[in-house]
């Protein structure tokens, strides 16, 4: 098997699961910010380590959800921003 076809099979059975994960994470993102729940990167952290100990690896990988996370806040309030003023108001 070709490169092409394996990489057309892989996206093929991939690409639902992907995308509705991406919907979760959205909808998930959405209610929180509904709810206004706040969590600190430190509570993140030290329910992981609680959860799986300690392994640099998870923890590696925490560190960059938290970081993507906090970046999605930006754009999320950058964008909130960017429709106020575009409404005319400030």
């Amino acid at each position: 098997m070709d490169s092409k076809t394996a990489r057309y099979q892989f996206y093929s059975a991939q690409w639902y699961p992907t995308l509705q994960q991406m919907i979760d994470h959205e909808l998930m993102v959405t209610d929180a910010e509904t709810r206004e729940v706040k969590v600190s990167d430190g509570e993140v952290r030290e329910e992981i380590q609680t959860r799986f100990g300690e392994c640099e690896s998870l923890i590696s990988r925490a560190n960059i959800i938290i970081t993507q996370r906090t970046m999605t806040q930006n754009v999320h309030l950058d964008s909130s921003v960017l429709t106020k003023n575009s409404n005319g108001s400030a």
